[in-house]
């Protein structure tokens, strides 16, 4: 069950920072809002959070906060799957 979660979530990762390459807002807010739900499913609050702020930042596109958003979402992102992984074994 853990399996496909690690590859949605990698694949998530790649997605968030292939539309922050090409400026796509849409894109963005549509990888923050599909990672959101999934966090909000496992009780991953904080990383629900730095979901929510930068769904909330594509509303009004500063591109530096929302460089800073996308690296907080990251990080968060990298946090969780580091968990998932330790719980696979």
């Amino acid at each position: 069950m853990i399996e496909p979660l690690l590859t949605c979530m990698k694949d998530d990762m790649e997605a968030l920072l292939n539309a922050f390459t090409r400026h796509d807002l849409p894109g963005l807010s549509e990888v923050a809002h599909k990672v959101k739900s999934g966090a909000r499913m496992i009780k991953a609050r904080h990383l629900a959070q730095c979901c929510e702020d930068l769904e909330q930042g594509c509303l009004a596109p500063d591109w530096r906060q929302l460089a800073k958003r996308v690296d907080e979402q990251y990080t968060a992102m990298e946090q969780v799957l580091d968990a998932l992984e330790r719980h696979r074994t």
